[in-house]
């Protein structure tokens, strides 16, 4: 019984512990925010213009630790622009047929006898 009022206290606590983030509304009204609608002219507008990725903020790069010395995989690589062209067909390599070999049945073989009308196997 003890257990039980210890166990329902800890789960009482830890569910009062959430926090619940709510997103302000965006409005046109603010001036860092351009609501543009989603059709047809926009989508097209939107793949021919240039674009130019921006870069991370240095603390990105940063990890825990501090100190002169360098312990991450380093700077992330530029991004690259370039279309790539999918790779080319893939050859079929499929195995050579097997010789067939007269194969006599032994201790320690299993067998499965089916027939072919009556679902039933032996």
């Amino acid at each position: 019984m003890f257990k039980r009022l210890i166990a329902i206290a800890g789960l009482t606590a830890l569910t009062s512990c959430g926090v619940a983030y709510i997103s302000p509304k965006v409005t046109d009204a603010d001036d860092k925010v351009r609501i543009v609608r989603l059709d047809a002219q926009s989508v097209l507008a939107a793949n021919r213009s240039a674009y130019n990725p921006k870069q991370l903020p240095a603390v990105f790069f940063q990890n825990a630790g501090g100190g002169g010395d360098v312990r991450g995989a380093g700077a992330a690589p530029a991004p690259t622009l370039e279309r790539q062209s999918p790779p080319a067909t893939l050859a079929l390599r499929a195995p050579t047929e097997p010789p067939r070999m007269s194969y006599d049945i032994g201790v320690g073989d299993v067998l499965l006898l089916a027939t072919r009308g009556g679902g039933s196997t032996v």
